[in-house]
């Protein structure tokens, strides 16, 4: 994998953590939520993503996450370590991000298959926290 497309993968996973933390984990979704909607499979897939850190299973984070082309790149470039080591200075700060983003209405495209949330107390890059949908299933996205 080039080195470009590896920082990439790097900053999509972490593009939500790079900053610092913050948040309320006590906060609920502040909009309506019903199931099998695209908000509802977000909501689960932050619990999930959450879950795998609270786990310390950073590697079946970026194997659930990571979109399947840049998760191959990552494994077959065996730098999947590194990525690892990289991202568990940023894990505090990733979970305060995701619980963050569970409690706003994240912003579609057309199709439904790209979510951004616009984050306000975490601070993040860009002040989005991204997803993108591959296959029916949601992948950290940039």
């Amino acid at each position: 994998m080039n080195r470009l497309r590896y920082a990439s993968l790097i900053v999509a996973i972490a593009i939500i953590v790079l900053a610092g933390c913050g948040g309320d984990s006590e906060q609920e979704p502040t909009f309506e939520l019903t199931t099998n909607t695209p908000e509802a499979e977000l909501i689960a897939a932050m619990d999930e993503a959450i879950s795998f850190v609270e786990n310390d299973n950073i590697k079946g984070l970026f194997e659930r996450f990571s979109p399947p082309e840049d998760l191959q790149r990552l494994k077959d470039s065996s730098q999947m370590e590194g990525a690892i080591a990289q991202f568990n200075i940023f894990k505090g700060a990733f979970v305060e991000a995701m619980i963050e983003s569970k409690t706003i209405q994240p912003e579609f495209n057309e199709d439904t298959t790209r979510a951004s949330y616009h984050v306000i107390k975490t601070p993040v890059p860009g002040e989005h926290v991204v997803f993108g949908k591959i296959d029916g299933k949601w992948y950290f996205s940039d």
